[in-house]
């Protein structure tokens, strides 16, 4: 049996955990919070040039963050984190972001939803489920 961390080590312990995934890869994470950015954010897949890229790629990240609405799911997605954690201390709160295959936009999404939860002073860990798989048709 492993002893519970110390108060000072605790603070290196996720607050929150983000997950970008691809529906058509299996089902969402269990998680706290889902978001389906399937209907809801543009699809770079849809454009030959751009469907082999991930969202790392700067090409990716503009189209997806130019989709109007982005920055108000962010936003509120970071707001709900917080008030969790404050009528909840010492809780994780996991997010998973999903959408087709989980290459482009659940992955821009996560990663600006973490930058912004930091930024706040949450700690966060950051996982991409599905970002190394092939580009579905």
């Amino acid at each position: 049996m492993s002893a519970a961390p110390r108060r000072e080590d605790a603070i290196d312990l996720p607050q929150c955990v983000v997950t970008s995934f691809g529906y058509r890869h299996g089902p969402a994470p269990k998680a706290t919070v889902v978001l389906d950015v399937r209907g809801l954010l543009h699809d770079p897949n849809l454009e030959p040039e751009l469907a082999e890229l991930d969202g790392h790629d700067v090409r990716i990240k503009h189209r997806v963050l130019a989709t109007p609405g982005v920055f108000a799911l962010i936003d509120h997605t970071v707001l709900l984190v917080q008030g969790v954690l404050t009528e909840a201390p010492g809780a994780v709160v996991d997010v998973a972001v999903g959408c087709a295959g989980g290459r482009h936009r659940s992955v821009v999404l996560s990663e600006r939803i973490a930058e912004a939860l930091e930024q706040y002073g949450v700690v966060v860990e950051l996982e991409h489920r599905d970002v190394h798989r092939p580009v579905l048709p």
